[in-house]
């Protein structure tokens, strides 16, 4: 798939391409957020490691809960215009940071940005699926990924030149321009047609999916649950870019605040250039996939090893061990992200597929709700804890082929109650 030809998907009505723009926009501010966002809260509000993680995980877990009532709210008032009205919190709850000044404030504005960001993706997937030809979703789907991913890059090196300014108002720019971004990406939805996007199929879909898990037993999900565990643990990659590398360049070095941007820049250009090679090389398979995995777990230990040598580092060494540290990382998000999709694709029941789903996503839901918490901690604790912590990530890996050995068995069973 070529990036001219996936861009046709957009070219059928204004809705799609005002998805388009909007996706790139708020990315944009998104992308400067992350690279700039936990230092504004360590050095301007005054938090520790330990209660901006706390702050994070209490707010990704108020957004599981509300995933599914934001769809019923979209099926009632129209998935257009509930992405709009997402977009518009997203930009307040972003603002209201900028009042915080102790840990309840910033975790009560924890919740309100957490939830619209999660409500963003399969609300703006059932926009994909209304404006769009059938045949053409899953290139336009490509197409939003991949210029979100764009986004982020660009919102990264914007963030290094706020950064370097080193300075309080800089620090507070990160904030404020990601909300001029949200809102600029309500103004582009509302004024290319997405509010008029009213099919709320996929969000049904979601709940469905959701209520779905209840309809099997939980032995038969069990072998599932297993390989899903696993990948919720592989994807501690997110905790670590976010966070663990960020709070680590504050607290342990002496190195520019600017370099927390360069680390998000160099990761998401690095994906973004390799995604597809990855992937590929996996060829569908499930045994490549399963080795994949381990390999994830391998190279999550060896980036926890570059974080814990950091303290005490020179500034030369402090650099090497940080760039070291990035490229295992985005090497673990790119084999996590390619056997994650091929075990999902390669494990599900024909008869169950939707209870798959559902239960893989729970993997996903617990790295959001306590990754940033167990990283965080982590941080407090010095260079030892993030030794402990490799070495409890390479004791995983004999526990994946197995693990996806038995759901292989359960694959061929089914998920009827009678096995």
């Amino acid at each position: 798939m070529t990036a001219a030809s996936s861009l046709t998907a957009f070219r059928t009505t204004p809705a799609a391409r005002g998805l388009l723009f909007a996706s790139l926009v708020d990315s944009t501010g998104t992308g400067m957020y992350v690279a700039g966002g936990v230092l504004y809260f360590t050095e301007r509000v005054g938090l520790t490691a330990t209660q901006v993680g706390a702050g994070m995980s209490v707010g990704a877990l108020v957004a599981v809960l509300c995933v599914v009532w934001v769809g019923r709210v979209a099926d009632r008032i129209g998935v257009g215009r509930a992405l709009i009205a997402l977009q518009v919190w997203s930009a307040l709850a972003f603002l209201c940071f900028l009042l915080v000044d102790g840990f309840l404030a910033f975790v009560l504005v924890a919740c309100l940005v957490a939830v619209p960001e999660r409500g963003w993706h399969p609300l703006a997937s059932t926009v994909v699926s209304s404006v769009v030809e059938k045949e053409r979703r899953t290139d336009a789907l490509a197409v939003m990924r991949m210029l979100r991913n764009t986004g982020f890059a660009l919102g990264g090196l914007l963030a290094i030149g706020t950064l370097a300014v080193a300075s309080d108002r800089a620090l507070s720019a990160v904030l404020v321009v990601n909300a001029l971004s949200f809102g600029g990406s309500a103004v582009l939805l509302s004024a290319l047609g997405v509010a008029g996007a009213t099919d709320g199929e996929e969000a049904g879909r979601e709940r469905a999916t959701d209520a779905s898990t209840d309809k099997v037993p939980w032995r038969a999900r069990l072998p599932y649950v297993r390989v899903a565990a696993l990948d919720a643990v592989c994807c501690l990659h997110m905790s670590l870019l976010s966070i663990g590398f960020p709070l680590s360049i504050t607290l342990w070095t002496d190195l520019p605040s600017w370099v927390v941007a360069g680390t998000y820049v160099v990761n998401t250009i690095v994906a973004v250039s390799f995604q597809r090679r990855v992937s590929a090389a996996l060829k569908a398979s499930v045994r490549s996939a399963t080795v994949a995995m381990g390999i994830t777990l391998a190279l999550l230990a060896a980036t926890c090893v570059s974080i814990a040598v950091l303290p005490g580092r020179p500034v030369a060494w402090g650099l090497v061990c940080l760039a070291l540290g990035v490229l295992t990382l985005t090497a673990a998000e790119l084999t996590q992200a390619a056997a994650s999709w091929t075990l999902l694709l390669g494990l599900a029941p024909k008869d169950a597929s939707a209870e798959m789903y559902a239960t893989f996503e729970l993997g996903f839901s617990a790295q959001l709700v306590f990754g940033p918490l167990l990283v965080s901690l982590l941080v407090e604790r010095g260079g030892n804890a993030w030794f402990v912590l490799a070495c409890c990530l390479l004791a995983l890996i004999p526990l994946v082929a197995p693990a996806v050995r038995g759901a292989e068995r359960r694959r061929l069973l089914g998920f009827a109650p009678g096995h």
